[in-house]
């Protein structure tokens, strides 16, 4: 069985490999845009924004709520030098 540590890293790495490979296709898309015009590339750049914004909000939430989440547990449980029952 995979811990919650082991899942989040693999869904991490998993996400990054994601992320590069639709950063380079947006990219590929983008330069096609450009040479078709600045006004199709500018329609090209709205949806590529939501393409890669969508999935990077994905990846970037899970980190910020793993970070939260330990600076909130320090804080939450005093240290006393005791076993807590």
């Amino acid at each position: 069985m995979l811990t919650s540590s082991t899942t989040r890293t693999a869904y991490l790495l998993l996400m990054l490999a994601a992320m590069s490979v639709l950063v380079g296709i947006a990219t590929l898309l983008f330069r096609q845009g450009l040479v078709a015009g600045a006004g199709e590339a500018l329609m090209l750049a709205w949806v590529l924004l939501f393409v890669v914004a969508l999935p990077l909000g994905l990846l970037l939430l899970p980190l910020l709520t793993l970070l939260s989440g330990r600076r909130s547990r320090s804080a939450v449980i005093p240290f006393t030098g005791e076993k807590v029952p």
